[in-house]
């Protein structure tokens, strides 16, 4: 029995993987989601909250079972959810989706430290 692919989710401007990276966690457009070789995209309910978009958007994560965010930043209260529930998150990439997920695949990316925030601690 092989294990469960990691489920990783990218901040996105659009819905393929050809579309830009959103560097806003919470008030992104999509968020688009690499599971093996099977893509999807949810769009971003939390956008247009008038407060707490970073919380509502790390609800969204847990609620679809990601292993794995990719974004440009993230607050301290989103991160922290995250990593509350055990979502792993990377800062700063930036590029194509497809670009940023093989970077992500061979390993190119740096982790964000826990209880930093989101930040990388650089």
């Amino acid at each position: 029995m092989s294990a469960k692919p990691e489920r990783v989710a990218i901040s996105a401007a659009g819905t393929t993987v050809q579309d830009e990276m959103d560097h806003h966690f919470g008030r992104c457009g999509f968020f688009v989601i690499a599971e093996a070789e099977r893509i999807t995209a949810i769009g971003n309910t939390a956008r247009d909250a008038a407060e707490g978009a970073g919380l509502n958007a790390a609800q969204l994560m847990i609620d679809h079972g990601v292993d794995v965010v990719i974004t440009g930043s993230l607050g301290p209260k989103a991160s922290d959810v995250l990593e509350e529930a055990g979502i792993r998150t990377y800062i700063g990439p930036s590029g194509r989706i497809e670009d940023v997920l093989r970077q992500y695949r061979e390993g190119r990316l740096e982790a964000s430290t826990p209880g930093l925030g989101g930040r990388t601690g650089h």
